[in-house]
């Protein structure tokens, strides 16, 4: 208040000073006012308060601010299991076996299962409770109904575990959802609570992307799952889920008082978690009630809400340094999968890019007769989630719920929990700069890279510096496996693997072009040119608009912009200060599939990357029959045969590209000449995605047959590989 009331003071005598014209006057005050909150900045800034450093799993934060030993037992001595699961039950008998089938997939072992039936009346959900009680690795304890806080509190008081997940008995975990909060957990003791997004589905299908805890964030709403997994013996600490609460929001309550323990929450970043919405739940009636709800909550913990040093110190807490952070002797139940090889993957993301689609194609071909597990390092979104958990459940990202060093321990666990055989990286910095210590750790693991581009400031350094520890580079071009041998990697380590894509069903008939034509608003005599790419530098999306604002003034004309990327919204801010005759479209990310319609709705697609390896996009784009205006980078001259399927510019010749464009449109036998040859070139074997996979196929296979700790081939030769790529043209795919 007081603070307020200077501040208040200062503006009324600026102004006054600024009505008078007293110049001078002014500055000396500003000067002396501001003078202490500069310094005080600097002193925050230079001497920020000290990290309060708790072992979660010993320790709690005390009233006084000070570090303190738990009051109640302390796990795992006295715990038989890991983690229960209590799943309490309301007449929810048409939900509860599916919530307890995915309690049982889970890949974490030791885990308890308790249902705990809160008074059910519905004939279906006690028939179903009848039958779940005949299995001897399921605890069903049956108690008069006082809603879902005293169930809870009935299950977890019976429990074993060190670890307690409540599960509402109408949702599902995904199989890795337990294995990856306990990592959290394990790896960082400063954690008390670790969560994943969750997917909701039902009657609604998006993503909530919980966060981390942050006490400021936590007062003003709840940012964390219902299902997030906590230390049993914190729950004794703080009294569990309290009675007060049983309308509504106990979770979120329940939350606040483990951080006042002095607990972090973390958030896995992945829907590990699905979150059913069906009609009007206990959700829906605890959002009508919010207001009444968040004065209880207040009322409850008055000392949380209104004391600055006590969300000060919860805002600090961090793990001890010389903590056990070891992740390894975590227990693992995975499905028997007889012969298979186990390959682990390491990726930036799963972005919707050219790299994550050729990914998808491999390992949808080699799940067959590999066992999957993938490991992203960067945060992201995730828009490919889906389509990557058709081919493996077994996905577990870093960023976030993991440290660096957190991250190598998780990876550490998966390589041995799992046998990995072989790691293949693609694109990820993060095991470039790990991958000396994954190796010394595991000696006979095989690790591959796989190299999508050959910017020298880029990954292409990278794999050049850790070539020593890894046992084959991957390169999609000739253009990059030049690129590395040049630079002293092995001939013998690299493979060339050209891109590859379905071309039987990339090529669409003309009924479908009509369609999609139609949807896009274009009429027959509209030439429709396609850009298609991720929004980065690299891709240089701006030339695309720069191109399209050169086209002369016509109706004929209609440009499209397809794909998401850190430079989206940029692009769309300057296409509307253009103002170009020639608008853009912009389409965002589609599906593969989609992807194919639209390819067969362009008249031309336009590459106007600086740099590029094989990239996905124009093949996909000439097996739909769709001619390219593309810049002369990399390999891509392979694909695209200049004047034949499509035309090459160098990079950054707008003008050039300007030019091809109007001799397509005003050349109608020409450009279909084009669009016929492009289709003729895709039914060769280069391009074919069954060859590009069966050639990944081989490179594992053949690592994986060398005798344990044997150097195999290509660590003595350093000699050219032209004729190497010559012999290797005829195998149907690796060039």
């Amino acid at each position: 208040m007081i603070e307020r009331q200077r501040l208040r003071r200062l503006i009324v005598r600026t102004l006054d000073l600024l009505l008078r014209g007293r110049v001078s006057e002014l500055a000396r005050l500003l000067v002396v006012r501001a003078r202490p909150t500069v310094w005080a900045s600097r002193a925050r800034h230079l001497n920020p308060a000290p990290t309060i450093c708790i072992d979660a799993k010993t320790q709690r934060l005390a009233r006084d601010g000070s570090v303190a030993p738990k009051r109640s037992i302390v796990f795992p001595e006295t715990a038989s299991k890991l983690v229960s699961v209590i799943v309490p039950c309301n007449n929810y008998g048409a939900y509860l076996a599916e919530a307890v089938a995915s309690v049982q997939r889970q890949t974490l072992d030791c885990v308890e299962i308790i249902v705990v039936d809160d008074g059910s009346t519905d004939p279906h959900t006690v028939t179903v409770l009848g039958e779940l009680a005949n299995d001897p690795a399921l605890r069903i304890i049956s108690k008069p109904q006082e809603g879902l806080v005293s169930a809870r509190n009935a299950g977890i008081a019976v429990a074993n575990g060190e670890y307690v997940c409540c599960l509402d008995a109408d949702d599902r975990l995904l199989p890795g959802y337990l294995e990856a909060a306990v990592l959290a957990l394990e790896t960082d003791r400063s954690v008390g609570f670790a969560y994943s997004w969750a997917q909701l589905f039902g009657d609604e299908h998006r993503v909530w992307h919980t966060r981390d805890f942050r006490i400021d964030e936590g007062l003003a709403d709840n940012h964390t799952a219902v299902s997030a997994v906590f230390r049993r013996d914190d729950w004794h600490e703080i009294g569990g889920y309290r009675p007060q609460m049983r309308h509504g929001y106990e979770d979120w309550e329940f939350w606040l008082r483990l951080a006042a323990l002095g607990r972090n929450g973390k958030a896995v970043r992945a829907p590990l978690f699905e979150h059913r919405r069906h009609g009007r739940t206990m959700t829906h009636d605890a959002h009508a009630m919010r207001r009444r709800l968040v004065s209880d909550m207040r009322a409850l913990n008055t000392e949380i809400f209104s004391d600055r040093s006590l969300q000060s110190r919860i805002s600090r807490i961090g793990g001890p340094a010389n903590a056990d952070r070891s992740a390894t002797a975590i227990p693992v139940r995975l499905p028997v999968e007889s012969g298979k090889p186990h390959l682990l993957v390491v990726v930036p993301w799963l972005e919707a890019g050219g790299a994550e689609m050729v990914l998808l194609d491999v390992l949808d071909h080699l799940k067959a007769s590999w066992t999957i597990t993938i490991v992203t390092t960067l945060p992201d979104r995730q828009p490919l989630w889906s389509e990557f958990v058709k081919i493996t459940t077994d996905i577990f990202p870093l960023a976030g719920a993991f440290d660096s060093d957190g991250g190598l321990r998780l990876l550490e666990h998966l390589v041995a929990s799992r046998q990995i055989s072989v790691v293949l990286s693609s694109g990820s910095g993060w095991l470039y700069r790990n991958a000396a210590r994954l190796k010394s750790r595991f000696p006979a693991l095989k690790l591959v890279d796989l190299l999508h581009n050959a910017l020298p400031s880029g990954h292409l350094a990278d794999a050049v510096a850790a070539s020593a520890v890894f046992d084959r580079h991957i390169a999609v071009s000739p253009h990059i496996e030049t690129a590395l041998v040049r630079r002293g990697v092995y001939a013998d380590k690299v493979r060339t693997i050209l891109n590859g894509v379905d071309c039987s069903a990339a090529r669409l008939d003309g009924e479908l072009r009509k369609r999609c034509r139609a949807e896009l608003g274009l009429d027959p005599d509209v030439f429709a040119i396609g850009w298609v790419g991720r929004f980065a530098a690299e891709k240089r999306p701006l030339d695309f608009l720069y191109l399209v604002s050169s086209l002369p003034d016509s109706r004929r004309v209609a440009a499209f912009m397809c794909g998401e990327g850190p430079q989206l919204q940029g692009t769309i801010d300057r296409s509307v200060r253009m103002e170009s005759a020639v608008p853009v479209n912009f389409l965002g990310r589609r599906s593969r599939p989609d992807m194919r319609a639209l390819y067969a709705a362009f008249d031309v697609l336009v590459l106007t990357s600086e740099l590029e390896g094989m990239p996905l996009v124009v093949l996909e784009a000439l097996g739909a029959g769709c001619p390219v205006v593309a810049t002369r980078v990399g390999d891509i001259e392979l694909a695209v045969h200049d004047g034949r399927s499509g035309w090459l510019v160098p990079p950054g010749d707008i003008a050039a590209m300007r030019r091809r464009i109007l001799e397509m449109m005003a050349n109608t036998s020409e450009h279909q000449a084009m669009a016929a040859y492009a289709l003729a070139t895709m039914d060769g074997g280069d391009f074919s995605r069954k060859a590009m996979a069966e050639a990944y196929a081989r490179v594992f296979v053949e690592l994986v047959s060398w005798p344990a700790g044997g150097s195999g081939p290509g660590k003595t030769c350093n000699s050219p590989r032209s004729s190497q790529i010559d012999r290797a043209t005829a195998m149907g795919g690796v060039r």
